[in-house]
């Protein structure tokens, strides 16, 4: 199941129903529209599970009327890009990656439908098979992309989110607090050093990362915390994977490969670990990106 969405049919046709609370999605779609003259059905109106206007992509909505079940399913068909039913724990995980955002930089996101578009990138990593992945390690987490909405889903699942900044740091403890997650552990520190502590090092099944560093320096980063049999998974921009096969061999990995497992949710480096990792990986701090592996 989506972490940022549930069946998105399923959704509209309970906004559908929910008709006591149409007042509140007119007012959103008011303002929406005199702000831009052209009013994109935003996240907050199914998130409230109110009535929704049954609006052709590209037009403008002046107000927000009840539909039909059956309307609901071509008011999805019409806005599936933005039309999305999220949980409680991710609209509330979301409002304080926003908070927070305002002093502390943890997304480029400013906006609420911006913050769930992120999340919802994340759910490529729901695609790829999670047997046997017990204990998962989170390169740079930042504000908690990907790992804390993957929490949710899978809380059964151990994470472990590494963040060098003591402010991100201050904020991932705030959510684990705030949200009550039992399953995550903030390890504050850089990689570098990390990734040689016997704690640490080669101690999880699987090790992900959005956008944290380019993937020739992501390897050296994540692959020695990954024990062999275990594998890398990360959000990555296009990338030719055999420029990185030699880096990968070099620190215990098979070779990378590129998945796209859904429809626009984005690419996935994918690297299985095969053997330990020499002890002289990760290099001291700097350099890996200084000078990167491949």
């Amino acid at each position: 199941m989506s972490t940022a969405a549930l069946s998105v049919r399923a959704g509209a046709a309970a906004a559908a129903r929910a008709a006591t609370r149409g007042r509140r999605a007119r007012s959103f779609a008011a303002a929406d529209h005199r702000k831009g003259g052209k009013h994109r059905l935003g996240v907050r109106a199914l998130a409230l599970r109110a009535d929704l206007a049954l609006a052709p992509t590209g037009e403008a909505a002046k107000d927000v009327k009840g539909v039909t079940a059956a309307q609901a399913g071509k008011l999805v068909d019409g806005h599936v890009h933005i039309v999305r039913m999220v949980s409680p724990e991710i609209q509330r995980y979301a409002e304080l990656l926003l908070d927070w955002n305002r002093s502390v930089n943890l997304t480029g996101a400013r906006t609420m439908e911006e913050v769930l578009a992120q999340i919802a990138a994340g759910d490529a990593l729901l695609k790829v098979p999670w047997t046997g992945i017990e204990r998962v390690i989170d390169i740079g987490s930042g504000g908690g992309l990907p790992a804390v909405p993957l929490t949710f889903a899978m809380p059964k699942v151990h994470f472990t989110l590494l963040e060098a900044n003591t402010r991100k740091c201050a904020f991932l403890e705030h959510v684990i607090a705030t949200l009550k997650l039992a399953n995550v552990a903030v390890v504050a520190g850089r990689a570098e050093e990390l990734g040689h502590r016997p704690a640490l090092r080669e101690q999880f099944d699987r090790a992900i990362s959005r956008a944290a560093a380019p993937p020739g320096v992501l390897l050296e980063l994540a692959l020695p915390f990954v024990e062999p049999g275990g594998d890398l998974v990360a959000q990555v921009s296009p990338v030719d994977p055999r420029s990185l096969e030699p880096a990968a061999r070099l620190l215990g990995g098979g070779p990378p490969r590129m998945e796209r497992p859904g429809n626009d949710t984005g690419t996935l480096l994918v690297v299985p670990k095969l053997g330990p990792t020499p002890a002289e990986y990760p290099r001291r701090t700097g350099v890996p990106n200084r000078k990167p592996l491949a």
